[in-house]
This record gives structure tokens, sequence and C-alpha cells, in this order.
């Protein structure tokens, strides 16, 4: 009699963990799902980081990250110290957006803008990360000579 208890308890128990992992597999695939919905699209963060200055300081992760060109070390700036970017280009450089070598840009959580000079040594990174969904400006390096 025993031994048949004890043979019910561990059926019923693996039966109720079985529906347990099922149902924590369905949360989970809820959940994911759910994440990639609400991921930001660059192209929307973009256009709002370059027109709306407060959108900006609230997109960059401060102390930012930063090279300059007369240095090999990453130094920080604060946001007490964070000029205003607009991203406009003009005859002197030109804008350049990569995700990989075959210039297309997959969905992927990271972006290097860049700033390229026509033959003036312009050179002038920002790169995107997307954190928790969205967009932020996490890095600024400007190797202009």
């Amino acid at each position: 009699m025993i031994t048949l208890g004890a043979f019910a308890l561990g059926y019923w128990t693996a039966i109720i963990k079985t529906s347990v992992d099922q149902k924590f597999d369905i949360v989970t695939k809820t959940i994911e799902a759910a994440n990639q919905t609400n991921r930001e699209k660059f192209d929307d963060f973009i256009y709002k980081f370059i027109s709306d200055s407060l959108y900006q300081l609230d997109r960059v992760k401060f102390p930012l990250r930063s090279i300059r060109a007369d240095s090999e070390e990453h130094g920080t700036i604060k946001k007490k110290d964070w000029q205003i970017v607009r991203l406009f280009g003009n005859d002197e450089y030109k804008a350049q957006l990569y995700d990989n070598f075959n210039g297309e840009l997959r969905d992927t959580d990271e972006r290097l803008f860049c700033w390229e000079g026509i033959e003036n040594g312009i050179s002038v990174q920002y790169k995107f990360k997307r954190i928790e969904g969205r967009w932020y400006l996490i890095e600024y390096n400007d190797f202009s000579d």
C-alpha cells in the first residue's frame, strides 16, 4: 500500500511539474515576443534624436565615453558639457551608417553613425546601442585631423 501511494504521489508530482514547466515556457515565449515588438526602430529614434534637444539629452548615456584625435584613451563627457548634435551634413562631409560590410542594415542592437570628410580629415563616430528596447548614444569619438 505504501509503495502504491509513493508511486501515485510521484506520478502526480511529475504531471504537475510538467504542467508548470509548459506554462512557464508559454509565459517566457510571450514575454520574448512582447520584447521583440517593443523594440524601437532606429529610423524613428534617430529622427527624434536630431530634432529634439530634450529627447537627445535623455537618450545619451552620461558620462559618455569619448576619444579625441589627440588622445588614444577613452575619456568621458558629462551631461553639462554635452553640445546638442544635429547630424546634418554639408558639402564638406557625408554621413555613413554601418551595420555590416554588405551595407545591409540588419535589425541588430548596434549602429555606428559616422561623419566622413571629403578630402578634409573629418572623421567622427557616434555609437548607438539598443538597451531594453530603446536606442541610446553610448560613445562619441572624434578622430578628425
